[in-house]
């Protein structure tokens, strides 16, 4: 690859992969402090109402990609359910009722879900390379978060909430792929938004409602902000930046990075410090990702594996 097209592969999949890991490595500390406030069903409706809001604005105003077949707009709609609605709102019940740490630990699962998921779409293969690089990448994340503090007995159902966010997640990031050749990215997170926004009613209603404003302080919704825009609207459209120039798989396997700037993030925010441990991990990260996007140069042949 020439030195332009590795420096325009950096800006346009790289880079903002890495700054979707930053904000979403946020998003569990601001969801915490915000549910001292608002419960994860207004939080989750609040995410999806005020992202909605801003990019049909800024879509209607600017842009006005037109939608060019009707089917495309179930499409849409299906990629709502998957990616915003059911992702967004399954995260913030598991987050409520779960542990930052499960969580963490959980959400590493979502590129074992997407390969799974491309797999059976037949979007992609396996390949030696890829399954190696995933199993380095979990080792890092296994080293940094000591499993033992997994509970699963007392945070059943938080634990599964999130799992199966992870599972919704990963199936948006293999069914987007084939509409982000036909439309921009943010032609289809403004339309995926603002089906969400219409599918999240049912599930959040009462908590919207019902809600009593009265007791909230300004500060309060300092929190609430950093949700809706660090923990949703840059990833969101930086993650469709990406998906536009990488497979599913490979942006997926950025979610180890996670762990890692959650780490860094609590050294600034929370006075925690740095380890050896927490070193060595960032490297297993960094070299599975690697693994994954560059097999040959780890001596894999790249060889693939399909379902016959």
């Amino acid at each position: 690859m020439q030195s332009g097209n590795r420096d325009n592969y950096f800006i346009k999949v790289h880079l903002p992969l890495f700054l979707v890991q930053v904000c979403f490595g946020a998003l569990p500390i601001y969801s915490k402090l915000a549910f001292r406030t608002f419960g994860p069903g207004f939080l989750a409706f609040a995410r999806i109402w005020g992202i909605a809001i801003v990019f049909a604005l800024v879509f209607f105003i600017f842009q006005r990609e037109r939608v060019k077949e009707k089917s495309h707009l179930l499409r849409l709609a299906v990629l709502a359910l998957f990616g915003v609605t059911g992702n967004i709102y399954f995260y913030l019940k598991g987050l409520q009722l779960s542990t930052a740490i499960n969580a963490t630990i959980i959400v590493s699962s979502v590129p074992i879900f997407t390969l799974i998921v491309a797999l059976v779409l037949r979007q992609e293969e396996f390949s030696l390379g890829k399954l190696i690089g995933v199993l380095v990448a979990f080792s890092g994340v296994s080293n940094l978060i000591d499993f033992s503090g997994f509970k699963m007995g007392g945070y059943l159902w938080g634990n599964l909430f999130i799992i199966l966010n992870s599972f919704l997640y990963s199936i948006y990031l293999a069914l987007v792929k084939p509409l982000l050749k036909i439309y921009k990215p943010f032609t289809i997170i403004t339309y995926v938004f603002i089906f969400a926004s219409i599918e999240i009613l049912p599930l959040t209603f009462g908590d919207v409602f019902y809600f009593n404003f009265g007791p909230v302080k300004f500060a309060d919704y300092y929190p609430l902000i950093m949700v809706l825009t660090v923990g949703t609207l840059i990833p969101y459209l930086l993650n469709s930046i990406a998906l536009k120039s990488a497979p599913a798989s490979f942006v997926a396997i950025y979610v180890y990075l996670q762990p890692v700037m959650a780490a860094i993030m609590a050294v600034f925010m929370l006075g925690e410090i740095i380890t050896l441990k927490m070193a060595i991990s960032a490297l297993l990260i960094v070299c599975g990702v690697t693994i994954v996007r560059f097999p040959k140069l780890f001596l894999f042949s790249g060889k693939k594996f399909s379902k016959e």
